[in-house]
């Protein structure tokens, strides 16, 4: 009897064999005893497999996002730089290229300008430390 047919019988068990695998077929055919061929067969014809395998991928986008924004928290630039530039560009934080901006108010990010320009947390926004607030500079 293949790995398949012995827990292909028991649908509970293949769901479980998602679970902390972010979704990825390799690690769920591990889990399973199965080839990967037949996790990509229970994806494709079994909608509550399919619908646990999609959780757990989100699982895996919600970890990553935590991850990015735990970096944010701690000073990151480049993870600054990231959000910025994804989920920021409904603010304005846009990468503006030659051909013009995709908004009205776009800012020309680069890691450069993030890591060589000073800057402070004033009110709970980023300022540049420039003559703006000389307090900050001493």
């Amino acid at each position: 009897m293949s790995g398949y047919d012995n827990i292909g019988e028991r649908a509970a068990d293949r769901i479980l064999a998602v679970r902390k695998t972010f979704g990825v077929f390799s690690d769920i055919a591990d889990r399973a005893g199965v080839s990967r061929a037949d996790v990509c067969d229970w994806y494709e014809n079994d909608e509550e497999f399919k619908l646990a395998v999609d959780s757990e991928r989100e699982r895996a986008v919600d970890v990553a996002e935590k991850a990015v924004m735990t970096n944010v928290e701690a000073g990151d630039l480049k993870a600054a730089y990231f959000v910025l530039s994804t989920i920021g560009k409904d603010r304005g934080w846009t990468e503006k290229d030659n051909g013009g901006s995709t908004s009205d108010f776009t800012y020309n990010i680069t890691y450069e300008t993030l890591v060589d320009t000073p800057r402070a947390v004033v009110d709970g926004q980023i300022v540049h430390l420039d003559d703006a607030h000389p307090e900050l500079t001493e």
